[in-house]
């Protein structure tokens, strides 16, 4: 029987979807989820002179899928956004190089091993189909990730080795709406969505052959102290329909990651009654900006070069 504190999560990047590459990074995750093993085992009932209604068993598709939680550290994160957005272009120089993380089509692929001790399982073409921030006053900043990967094999588990910096924390995080700095927030979820489907083939033993990416959406939520500022900038704009830009910046005190949304369509908005100080609430979705034929955008200044091994 293993202690699940020895556990570990390590990620490495493949050069072609599912090629398997040693992972070479490992991840601190919170105790949660994990990618799990879903084999579509199909009972068939049939006639054959028995008194037993099941007859036969036999594999359908196999999935293999999860989330993880983490704290948002400013190394680590850049290898999930690379994986989320696609095309990571890199300036500046040591000890800050800038990562501007752009949309494309062409996603990179990562084998995730997770280590159970007694379990070493790898997941080969693992592809990140959503990201959520979530930042939440007085706590550290969380991201969560979902994964779908392509294969599944048992391997030796490497050494793992972690990142040495601290998580970020909401004391330090920022939020604009509409260009106006609003301090007045309490929580605030920034979501990525790249709506991934997996397609099977005949001939293809039940794994995914072809991945697809049906189109990303970005969702956002927030929660603060209803004022002037607020009601001009929420409230008001909910109520005309007017789309806002939105930021929200998150740093360590050295590195910075800040992830920018330029049209939010806010689609609820309340004002709920309570004890404490009034709130306001509200919910948004993200449509294409026009002028820059941008849906989100992030930056993530860190001392890493690059999240492409040569």
């Amino acid at each position: 029987m293993s202690n699940q504190i020895q556990n570990s999560i390590s990620i490495g990047l493949e050069t072609a979807w599912g090629d398997g590459t040693t992972p070479y990074q490992s991840i601190p995750i919170n105790f949660t989820g994990g990618i799990q093993v879903d084999k579509d085992v199909q009972i068939i009932s049939s006639l054959k002179t028995k008194l037993a209604k099941n007859v036969f068993a036999t594999l359908g598709n196999s999935k293999y899928e999860g989330e993880y939680e983490a704290p948002l550290l400013a190394d680590d994160i850049g290898h999930f956004l690379y994986g989320w957005f696609g095309q990571d272009d890199v300036t500046g120089a040591t000890p800050a190089f800038v990562h501007t993380f752009t949309e494309v089509e062409a996603k990179p692929s990562f084998c995730i091993e997770q280590n159970l001790q007694d379990l070493v399982a790898r997941y080969s073409g693992s592809l990140i189909n959503s990201l959520k921030f979530s930042i939440a006053v007085g706590q550290p900043i969380l991201y969560t990730l979902g994964v779908k990967a392509k294969s599944m094999a048992e391997e030796t588990a490497i050494t793992p080795v972690y990142s040495e910096l601290m998580p970020m924390n909401s004391g330090e995080a920022s939020i604009l709406i509409g260009g106006t700095q609003i301090p007045e927030m309490q929580t605030a979820t920034i979501e990525l969505l790249n709506n991934i489907e997996m397609k099977y083939t005949i001939g293809g033993l039940g794994e995914a052959s072809y991945r697809y990416m049906t189109g990303s959406e970005v969702n956002v939520s927030f929660e603060g102290y209803l004022d002037a500022t607020t009601k001009a900038e929420i409230f008001t704009k909910y109520g005309d329909g007017e789309a806002v830009s939105f930021e929200a910046t998150m740093t360590d005190g050295t590195n910075t990651l800040v992830i920018s949304v330029p049209k939010l369509v806010l689609t609820t908005s309340e004002t709920p009654i309570a004890e404490d100080y009034n709130k306001i609430t509200a919910e948004g979705k993200a449509i294409l900006d026009p002028d820059t034929s941008t849906l989100v955008s992030a930056v993530l200044t860190n001392d890493v070069e690059t999240y492409i091994p040569s």
